[in-house]
């Protein structure tokens, strides 16, 4: 069992997509490195959305305040 709530999620062109915001300290701008630590929540999240409404999440994003950087992760 999990919590947590989903930051942002809309439909575009291509399909639905799925935002999430951190407040992570990003050092020496390994963006990549960390938006993976957070690969597994988005995972789920994408997973109960899917279930819920009956569509795909086409995309995943974190977004970073530190540094207003996003990174795909699907």
């Amino acid at each position: 069992m999990i919590q947590g709530v989903v930051d942002c999620l809309f439909e575009d062109e291509a399909g639905l997509v799925l935002l999430d915001y951190k407040t992570d300290r990003i050092y020496m701008k390994q963006w990549e490195q960390a938006a993976e630590r957070h690969r597994f929540q988005l995972e789920l999240y994408a997973e109960a959305l899917e279930k819920v409404l009956g569509k795909p999440v086409d995309e995943c994003h974190v977004f970073f305040f530190d540094g207003g950087r996003s990174v795909r992760l699907r």
